[in-house]
This record gives C-alpha cells, sequence and structure tokens, in this order.
C-alpha cells in the first residue's frame, strides 16, 4: 500500500520525518507526513486483504459484520487533526498529501517525498533526484494488483465510498480554521478543498464518528443478499 495506514488510536503509531533544509515548516520542527489516499472503498478492500491471510478467512461481507477494525487506517484526516492537537506534539507540523494529485502529476511517490516535502535537489522534468538515471531511480516492490472480491457489486462500493467520504466532513476545520495554518501544509489539495467545499453545502447530517461510520457501512452490507451466517 502506498498510503500511509498508522492507526489514530496513539501519536507513537506515526513516522516522522526531519526536514532536510527550509521548507513550509519551520526550522527545527519534526514534519510528520500523511497520504490522504482515494478512492477510500478500495483502501477498504486493502484492508480486507490485509486482514485476511488465509483462505479459511471469511469473505469481505462477513469481515465486514464481524471485525473489530476501528478502520483506523482510513482515517487520514483524523490522524492529521490528533497531531495538530495533541499537547505533546506542540512542535510537529503536518504535511498532507493528496496521493490522487500527485499520481495524476506523474510522480513517483518515494521521489516526490523526496523533491517536495524533504526538498532534496530534483529535476523539475524528470521528476527525480539530479544525478540518478532511470535505472537509478526508485525500485517498485511488494506492490500488489488491485483485487476486488468476486462477490462485492460495483453499487455496494460507491455506497460504501460516500459514506467514507461523507465521515471526512468531520475536518472542515482543518481547512477553514486559521488555528493550525502555520503547521499544516497540503500538497495537491484541489480535490480535497472540492470535498470540503461540498461538505459546506451539505444539509443532512453525516458519520459523527468512526465508529458511527462503520456502523453506516455494516447497515451497507447486511442489506446485500450476498451476506453469510458463519456458523
Amino acid at each position: 500500500s502506498t498510503a500511509a495506514t498508522a492507526s489514530v488510536t496513539g501519536i507513537n503509531d506515526v513516522t516522522m520525518k526531519k526536514p532536510t533544509s527550509a521548507s513550509h515548516n519551520s526550522e527545527g520542527r519534526i514534519s510528520v507526513v500523511i497520504m490522504y489516499r482515494t478512492p477510500k472503498a478500495r483502501h477498504l478492500i486493502s484492508l480486507w486483504h490485509q486482514n485476511s491471510l488465509k483462505r479459511t478467512d471469511p469473505g469481505f461481507y462477513n469481515w465486514m459484520n464481524t471485525t473489530r477494525n476501528d478502520f483506523g487506517a482510513l482515517d487520514a484526516l483524523g490522524m492529521v487533526d490528533l497531531i495538530l492537537g495533541h499537547p505533546a506534539a506542540g512542535n510537529w507540523n503536518v504535511v498532507l498529501v493528496d496521493l490522487s494529485g500527485v499520481k495524476e502529476d506523474g510522480w513517483d511517490l518515494s521521489s516526490f517525498i523526496a523533491c517536495k516535502v524533504m526538498h532534496v535537489e530534483c529535476d523539475s522534468e524528470t521528476k527525480g533526484l539530479v544525478g540518478l538515471s532511470a535505472e537509478e531511480g526508485p525500485i517498485l516492490a511488494n506492490a500488489k494488483k488491485y483485487k476486488k472480491p468476486p462477490d462485492v457489486g460495483e453499487e455496494v462500493l460507491e455506497r460504501i465510498e460516500v459514506v467514507l467520504m461523507e465521515y471526512d466532513c468531520n475536518y472542515q476545520h482543518l481547512f477553514f480554521d486559521d488555528k493550525y495554518k502555520e503547521r499544516l501544509q497540503i500538497l495537491y489539495p484541489s480535490n480535497l478543498l472540492q470535498l470540503m467545499e461540498d461538505c459546506k453545502k451539505r444539509t443532512t447530517p453525516y458519520p459523527p464518528s468512526r465508529k458511527a461510520m462503520k456502523e453506516e457501512i455494516v447497515k451497507i452490507v447486511l442489506a446485500s443478499d450476498k451476506i453469510k451466517v458463519i456458523k
């Protein structure tokens, strides 16, 4: 998986990186890089694959109905909110990266982090480190092709996607409040900003917590005719 999937249950779960040169973040501060990954339903399926390692493990529908996983790995904005609001992390800055924009612009993720976050000297045309040939560039390893569960229809995934995106409306303050503007940098923010603008226009409620979000997804699963009772 290319996305940061640390749980938001603890501050020590987050990988930390120090800037190598002057940047948006104040000198001497720690920068925490967090990836925002979409489509979120595909990320959820990836989470299912990671938690179902045996052929005897339940299928996606039954796993959704029985798992104790709280889906913290999907809550990138919750991770941002946790760090910025944590009293022990007052000298930490956050760099939030929308992966969809990174991919649309043709970046390799590791090169993007080196060039745009750590400010290593890079070639703007090749979008790689200066002095490295294509053969010496990033090596793609342990990459797994997306594999949709065979019994999960696109309509179900679309409904799950809506719930996951609605949940992110809880974090509008990260984008419109000036409280953390000196500590939060958002790279390729266009899709995220559009989502937040849509959230502002909403007239219906959205899941107020991760628990509520999971409950809504389970309802979608239970409403399908694919669910089977595990005996």
